[in-house]
């Protein structure tokens, strides 16, 4: 799950196209996005009250997550991102 705080929609759903191609990047498969839409947020971070949502799914190789986690950490416009790992 990925939370941002951006001003638009059309913007939002930019950044969600370069998470996808980071996922890509990083050799994930079986990518699949589940756009949220504008929720608010339980409490405020950053002074914003309210985010864009979006939930991805894929596969990944174990030894490519700390790669993918490093890209995220350094995308300033990411409030929040939850990685899970889901048994078979």
């Amino acid at each position: 799950m990925v939370a941002t705080a951006l001003s638009t929609e059309s913007v939002a759903k930019k950044l969600f196209k370069e998470i996808d191609l980071t996922l890509k990047n990083n050799k994930a498969a079986d990518i699949k996005e589940d756009y949220w839409g504008r929720r608010d947020l339980a409490y405020a971070i950053k002074s914003k009250n309210n985010a864009f949502y979006s939930v991805f799914t894929f596969t990944m190789d174990s030894s490519k997550v700390k790669d993918l986690t490093n890209s995220l950490n350094l995308n300033e416009k990411i409030l929040r991102y939850l990685l899970v790992k889901l048994d078979n």
